[in-house]
């Protein structure tokens, strides 16, 4: 016989996947400290993030990026969780994703739209279909802000919806957990 409390469904934990820590490089942001983020999580009833770094989105190569965000969240580790970024226009990447996963990383950041990638390159089904079958979330970003308040030197277009068919397409053949 089973016991009642294991009939009951567990009630669902709120997740923040949209958390960053780290400047942006288009207008100031207030307290992007992990410190800060733990507490703001707790206030707001939230019980874990997976957070990004948000420099590293518009680096080249994002792996001192990847570096410093998992450095920064160690300290506050289960709440914190690294979800750092991977180009798969960058050398390395797949041995990349293997080590930040094998790491812990639930997730992993791309921002197709900053790194000049069309929907439906390849190079993103191919981290798409990396990242399901390692597994790991794959977050994407459709903006940082809303067009009308940019930097001039923001010129990055939004992410559009065939990005998002194109990579779940992609990704709909590998393994699913």
């Amino acid at each position: 016989m089973t016991s009642p409390t294991a009939a009951r469904p567990r009630a669902p934990v709120p997740l923040d996947c949209n958390a960053y820590i780290g400047a942006f490089p288009f207008r100031h942001v207030p307290h992007p400290d992990p410190d800060v983020l733990v507490r703001v999580l707790a206030r707001e009833g939230i019980a874990s993030a997976w957070v990004g770094h948000l420099p590293s989105a518009f680096h080249r190569d994002p792996t001192a990026g990847n570096a410093e965000l998992v450095r920064a969240l160690a300290p506050y580790a289960p709440v914190l969780r690294p979800a750092p970024v991977v180009r798969p226009d960058w050398p390395g990447w797949r041995a990349a994703l293997a080590q930040l996963v094998a790491a812990g990383a639930p997730a992993i950041r791309a921002y197709p739209q900053l790194w000049g990638m069309a929907a439906g390159d390849e190079r993103m089904a191919a981290l798409a279909e990396a990242c399901a079958r390692a597994p790991c979330a794959l977050l994407l970003t459709v903006r940082f802000e809303d067009l009308r308040q940019r930097h001039p030197l923001d010129v990055a277009p939004d992410l559009s919806a065939a990005h998002v068919r194109e990579l779940a397409r992609a990704g709909a053949g590998a393994a699913s957990w």
